[in-house]
């Protein structure tokens, strides 16, 4: 497995892909879309760091799914950024039509020589967890490009993020509040990060691309979902073995969060393992980097934390 999340010290190479949606957004021109990508390299750029894509990471955009380009080019753009020099691999946007090109990878047994850090979230859960079940990668679940050129997250999850990726923060720590009973015992649980965005993850159910579950602390977020969908995907999560054997579950924004109380609520009073709230995970203005595959310790009773080793 990948050791260390220091990879930009002495590479400073960094190759963005847009693996499944990307260009344009409904209402934007593909002009727009481009001159969103530069903002994102002048700011890497003013990072000290070298910001490389493919010149058909936008192209033939599907109007159906909106996707940034045809599956077969977005799959070659993803083989070429994993097969490069790149230390790490960060994702434009979420991605929404990443599975096809995970299946793609599938079929076609494709496996790089050397280990890079993939950033990104919501879609690309389908790619974290692919990474994490086949790979044996970290990865770091965080802000897309987009929303770090664009200026659309807080400024202290942009700094934490920059820390992180080059090598100067060696310890993540997030406050949680206890949800169940048994999230208010007093001890520890030890284990690796795993999970992302809830629907995307209930999609993977049964697919190669699922990652192991069993012995992991799982982290969940959704956005645009109405309550009574969020609670029947929990149902389903307490009901089949889908995700039988998680140490503990950690449930980041639920947006509109208002309308969720009571969902993640339930959720919390019938399951058996500690299920805590970090809020400022997901979707919303706040987007606090959470290292997946890093070994984390999860303090339970009072003054509930993550603490995630990343030297």
């Amino acid at each position: 497995m990948q050791n260390t999340f220091q990879l930009l010290k002495n590479n400073p190479v960094v190759r963005i892909i847009a693996p499944g949606a990307g260009s344009p957004y409904p209402g934007d021109s593909a002009t727009k879309s481009w001159d969103d990508l530069q903002k994102c390299c002048d700011l890497l750029t003013r990072w000290g760091l070298t910001p490389i894509y493919s010149p058909n990471i936008f192209g033939e955009a599907s109007n159906m799914y909106n996707f940034a380009n045809s599956d077969q080019r977005r799959y070659e753009d993803f083989v070429d950024a994993f097969q490069s020099d790149a230390a790490i691999i960060w994702s434009y946007r979420g991605g929404y039509g990443s599975d096809r090109i995970i299946q793609s990878v599938i079929n076609n047994y494709f496996t790089p020589a050397l280990p890079k850090l993939f950033i990104g979230f919501s879609d690309v859960t389908i790619i974290h967890s692919f990474i994490q079940a086949r790979w044996q990668w970290r990865s770091l679940h965080a802000l897309s490009l987009r929303q770090l050129g664009l200026n659309l997250v807080d400024a202290a999850d942009v700094m934490i993020t920059r820390e992180i990726i080059f090598g100067d923060r060696q310890q993540m720590e997030l406050a949680l509040v206890p949800l169940n009973s048994a999230a208010r015992k007093h001890h520890e649980i030890q284990g690796q990060i795993t999970g992302g965005n809830l629907t995307v993850l209930q999609a993977s159910f049964g697919t190669p691309w699922q990652a192991p579950i069993a012995d992991k602390i799982v982290l969940l977020e959704d956005v645009g979902e109405a309550p009574y969908r969020i609670a029947r995907i929990f149902h389903q999560i307490l009901a089949s073995d889908h995700l039988k054997g998680a140490k503990a579950f950690i449930l980041g924004d639920f947006i509109p969060d208002a309308s969720m109380d009571t969902v993640i609520e339930e959720f919390a009073s019938r399951c058996p393992v500690p299920v805590l709230r970090c809020e400022g995970i997901g979707h919303g203005k706040d987007n606090h980097p959470v290292p997946f595959g890093t070994e984390s310790r999860l303090v339970l009773g009072d003054g509930c934390k993550l603490v995630s080793e990343l030297m």
